[in-house]
């Protein structure tokens, strides 16, 4: 996993329109709206919140080197065209982000960004966890529902969806006429 990690941190990032909510419920209905919209209304809608003032942006690039904690976040473990709720910290408004663009390789780090070496090891594991469970959705690996259901945010096995981290849903191609 920290293996996996370095290399994300070395040269990932991604390319986001995100904007927040501020309750669980809210979160989950916005993703829906969103992933509904399609990639053009998303945006629309997504630059609507930035210009009421609301904690919201376009075209934000991230780079996982210069933000190693950020890069732990579902943000870096799902495919371009998704769009995904979580909080980052218990106390913190919902996130929602559309994943615009991936960077899997070429994205340097910038020159303020944490030496590889003073990363916690658990964080370069977190990160690389990211990265495994793209492959494992890439691949198709998938839970048993005996077990539970997998919660692509906090990836993790829970009972229902009410204990999720979080959602996940592909934009649609062409939005509903």
């Amino acid at each position: 996993m920290a293996a996996l990690g370095r290399a994300a941190l070395h040269d990932s990032a991604v390319t986001v329109d995100y904007t927040t909510a501020e309750t669980r419920t809210a979160a989950k209905q916005r993703v829906e709206e969103l992933s509904q919209a399609g990639s053009k209304r998303a945006r629309q809608l997504i630059d609507a919140d930035v210009r009421a003032g609301k904690d919201a942006e376009l075209g934000k690039r991230i780079v996982a080197g210069d933000d190693p904690i950020f890069a732990t976040t579902p943000a870096f473990g799902v495919a371009e065209g998704t769009v995904v709720a979580f909080q980052v910290e218990d106390t913190k408004p919902w996130v929602i982000m559309v994943v615009k663009n991936r960077a899997d390789r070429g994205a340097q780090p910038s020159e303020h960004a944490p030496e590889i070496d003073q990363i916690q090891p658990a964080v370069l594991e977190a990160v690389g966890l990211r990265q495994l469970a793209r492959v494992a959705d890439e691949v198709g690996v998938r839970l048993n529902p005996r077990y539970g259901l997998w919660d692509p945010v906090t990836l993790q096995v829970v009972s229902d969806e009410n204990e999720t981290g979080g959602f996940e849903a592909p934009l649609r191609v062409a939005p509903r006429a």
